[in-house]
């Protein structure tokens, strides 16, 4: 067997059933519920592999912000967004990738053209802390 896991990828391919756990508890402290109209929004192979996952255990919807587009998708957004939305990545640095990510949701647009309100409620770092640490916008 060939096997090459980067610790870069840490949890996102490990047990993430702590992390949402973590995830909700914070959540709730925070005063965000009705968890089915909050949309977890993450990029890049970890976010692909974290977020679902995490979404599924809040019977939240999710959707991945591409880093570019592709020859057979020319959408950076796939997935489905409700009117509210956390960026859930493993640890935000510079934030180029955080604002990259809320300028192409803020571009999102209905099937009639008009922009697709949403609102922006914060950043769930799932490598940071011992389970996570959520950071609500200002």
């Amino acid at each position: 067997m060939y096997a090459a896991q980067s610790y870069y990828f840490g949890r996102a391919m490990g047990d993430l059933n702590p992390i949402a756990d973590a995830l909700v508890s914070q959540l709730e402290e925070a005063g965000i519920s009705d968890l089915p109209r909050l949309s977890l929004i993450g990029t890049g192979l970890s976010g692909t592999l974290a977020v679902p996952s995490l979404a599924r255990r809040l019977g939240s919807l999710w959707g991945i912000i591409r880093k570019e587009s592709s020859p057979h998708d020319s959408r950076l957004f796939v997935g489905a967004i409700e009117d509210r939305w956390i960026f859930v990545d493993d640890f935000v640095s510079s934030g180029e990738t955080m604002r990259r990510v809320q300028d192409v949701v803020s571009g999102l647009r209905t099937d009639d053209g008009c922009r697709y309100p949403t609102t922006y409620l914060g950043r769930f770092e799932y490598e940071t802390g011992s389970y996570g640490l959520l950071r609500m916008a200002e």
